[in-house]
């Protein structure tokens, strides 16, 4: 049987947590090596720590962390690629050689996910992208509470993190979820989740999604449809592709993340300096 690894992509509080642990009720394997559960996330994360640490030292050995909204895996020079892909061989080998059915997360994955792709890539395990978003302003505000990371800096991070995994992950069997709106009819997600994953849903499936999701777990609630066009151009233009649910028109998208690169340079956040004033 091919090694199929479904890769779950998707910005820091937008729900990847849920959908990991709801594609794990399908067989995914995350490995042994689990972040435990904090008050943030009470059900879990589902994220295996060797993958999280090792995406954060690729970050950090390229002086940048998970809030930085410039970093992208092209920057890497070739040989720091290679070494990056063989250290991300190794984590696959070590914490899920024995399975057929992976499961990888981790919010910078968005980011880097040319490094794990090229490692699944030579390893012959075929890939299956999950992406989930999350109203970006929700998220920034949720961003604001746990991290004290103002609502601009979390508009431009949740920005790149989306915009990075949709380019990436164009080219592979994908299923996009809107924490907003698929998780409220649970029965129905779990139908469509097990059809793109070749499973099918039965009660004890549901059973167990039931307890395992509630959507009082939700504390930030501004929809779509709630946002305000009192946002950069390009901003508003892809809350518009995301209400019409537009993801095929790369077209578009292409133009819309053009944009974005070009308005980075207008948001810059010195955070040491604001911290100071702050203090």
């Amino acid at each position: 049987m091919m090694k199929e690894c479904v890769v779950v992509l998707g910005m820091h509080r937008s729900g990847t947590s849920v959908l990991t642990g709801l594609v794990a009720l399908f067989g995914g394997y995350v490995g042994s090596d689990l972040m435990p559960p904090t008050k943030d996330n009470p059900k879990g994360y589902f994220e295996n720590n060797k993958v999280y640490l090792l995406n954060e030292k690729i970050l950090k050995e390229n002086n940048a962390s998970w809030d930085n909204y410039t970093v992208t895996a092209e920057t890497l020079s070739a040989a720091d690629l290679d070494k990056y892909v063989k250290e991300a061989k190794d984590v696959i080998t070590e914490e899920l050689k024995y399975v057929n059915h992976l499961l990888i997360k981790d919010p910078r994955l968005c980011v880097l996910f040319p490094i794990w792709e090229k490692a699944l890539n030579e390893l012959n395990i075929t890939i299956k992208v999950v992406f989930a978003f999350r109203s970006p302003v929700e998220v920034s505000h949720s961003l604001l509470k746990r991290d004290q990371i103002e609502v601009e800096k979390g508009l431009m991070i949740w920005s790149h993190y989306f915009l990075q995994a949709e380019f990436y992950s164009r080219e592979y069997a994908r299923m996009i979820v809107e924490y907003d709106n698929d998780f409220k009819n649970m029965p129905d997600f779990l139908d469509h989740l097990a059809e793109f994953l070749g499973k099918t849903s039965d009660k004890e499936i549901q059973q167990k999604a039931s307890e395992f999701y509630s959507f009082k777990l939700k504390h930030h609630d501004v929809s779509l449809d709630a946002i305000s066009s009192d946002l950069p151009q390009f901003l508003n233009d892809l809350i518009d592709l995301m209400k019409s649910k537009s993801f095929d028109d790369g077209k578009r998208l292409d133009q819309i993340r053009d944009n974005f690169s070009r308005a980075k340079s207008f948001f810059r956040f010195d955070d040491k300096k604001r911290m100071e004033e702050k203090q």
